[in-house]
């Protein structure tokens, strides 16, 4: 029941997050801090291995902090067994997880990781005249890259011709290192103003760029893309945009007889092997008893399970109906 995984990108630290759960032992190498009989401070690198209580994802980081209790390690000396501790792990790191049984969802999302970590990343500008803005559309969300806004006033001068071509050279500035597929968006016309002055700066980056129309600026114009089934081809094999679509499902279904949702109504559901479907915030599972056993009970009857993070902000939408909710097979009456 022991599995040793490396993660290659941040996103597969933020996928171990949804794996590691109160109780697993996680193992791995540290640094540890000792006085020496000379009274002299020295860190040690030692190899331990944790009951974990808590497992954390700092995505401005990058980093994975599992927290918990010592149980063993080595070399035994610099071990303080019984001792609190955290582990830290960076991308490259091995990281040691022992469980005493694995979870189909979560081998699952084991191989959801690798499969992700081989996929071209997304990154969305949104613009409009005065004000752009740049987002990296990652596994566990959006993410701001930056915000550039248009100095100068007026139409049609010399002095706005060069307050437009500083503004978008300024946008070019902020994109142009990207390597991943970029989704240029937004109300009016000026998206394709930048689009065509991008042909002629980089013809080479212009290949990954595709242009939408959306009629949010900012970060919900990044919620409208997910929506927009012209843009569904690029974005459809992110773990944001399932997120999305997975939750708006059970908001469009509300008030018919296929959507349950509360705790008790999903399990109740479960049982009679009327759930297609479980989507669930994360955060929900680690804090209830009774969530972790509902998703035991959906695995035996072959129910499939959407987590959403709780860093998705469409996550707001599946909390005001009680953290769960699922789509059914069949009416339940």
């Amino acid at each position: 029941n022991v599995i040793k995984l490396k993660p290659e990108v941040p996103e597969d630290l933020w996928h171990l997050e949804k794996i590691i759960r109160p109780g697993d032992l996680v193992s791995g190498s540290s640094l540890r801090k000792f006085t020496s009989d000379s009274g002299r401070s020295e860190r040690k690198h030692v190899f331990i291995t944790i009951r974990c209580e808590k497992a954390e994802f700092h995505k401005g980081f990058n980093k994975l902090r599992a927290l918990g209790v010592i149980i063993g390690g080595h070399p035994e000396e610099f071990v303080s067994v019984g001792s609190h501790h955290s582990l830290d792990f960076d991308v490259g790191d091995i990281v040691q997880i022992e469980k005493i049984r694995w979870t189909q969802y979560e081998l699952d999302r084991i191989k959801e990781a690798a499969s992700s970590a081989k996929k071209p990343k997304m990154a969305a500008l949104i613009l409009d005249e005065r004000d752009a803005e740049f987002f990296t559309i990652r596994e566990y969300g959006v993410d701001s890259l930056g915000k550039i806004s248009m100095s100068g006033r007026g139409k049609y001068t010399d002095e706005s011709r060069d307050a437009k071509n500083k503004y978008f050279g300024e946008i070019y500035d902020l994109i142009k290192s990207t390597a991943e597929k970029i989704i240029i968006a937004g109300p009016g016309f000026e998206k394709e103003n930048f689009y065509s002055f991008l042909k002629d700066k980089d013809a080479k980056l212009v290949k990954n760029v595709f242009v939408e129309s959306v009629g949010n600026t900012g970060r919900q114009g990044v919620f409208e893309l997910i929506n927009k089934e012209t843009v569904s081809r690029v974005l459809k094999e992110s773990r944001f945009a399932e997120e999305v679509k997975a939750v708006d499902e059970i908001i469009s279904k509300l008030h018919t007889d296929y959507v349950t949702y509360g705790l008790k109504e999903v399990s109740e559901a479960v049982d009679y092997g009327a759930v297609e479907r479980i989507v669930i915030v994360d955060s929900f599972v680690f804090e209830s008893k009774g969530a972790q056993a509902l998703l035991e009970k959906a695995e035996r009857t072959r129910a499939s399970v959407m987590m959403v993070s709780h860093e998705n902000d469409v996550s707001e939408k599946l909390k005001a109906l009680g953290g769960v909710a699922a789509v059914l097979r069949f009416k339940v009456s």
